[in-house]
């Protein structure tokens, strides 16, 4: 038999921090792009600076994954709370009678 060790309130608490995770990645990204966008659409232009570009806009999506994969492992944490919550109320109502 497994030995399981754990809460659902553990569980959702780091996946709230997961999610916070996430939000702030997506703050940074957009202020990171604000910049970006100015440099390239104002001060900088010719071949490098459409490199460049090019580049940030790979790392951009890289990053976009990044965060939309935090907040999908902070969802999947909060179902298993959630189900670890129900699992051990529905074992606890059974010796209630």
């Amino acid at each position: 038999m497994a030995d399981i060790r754990v809460t659902s309130d553990s569980l959702a608490g780091v996946a709230g921090q997961l999610s916070s995770g996430s939000q702030s990645i997506e703050s940074q990204l957009s202020n990171l792009k604000s910049l970006v966008e100015g440099l390239v659409s104002g001060d900088w232009s010719g071949a490098a600076s459409q490199s460049f570009n090019e580049l940030y806009s790979q790392w951009d999506q890289a990053g976009l994954q990044l965060k939309e994969s935090l907040q999908g492992i902070s969802d999947l944490l909060n179902q298993a709370a959630l189900s670890y919550e129900d699992n051990e109320n529905a074992i606890a109502g059974t010796f209630n009678g």
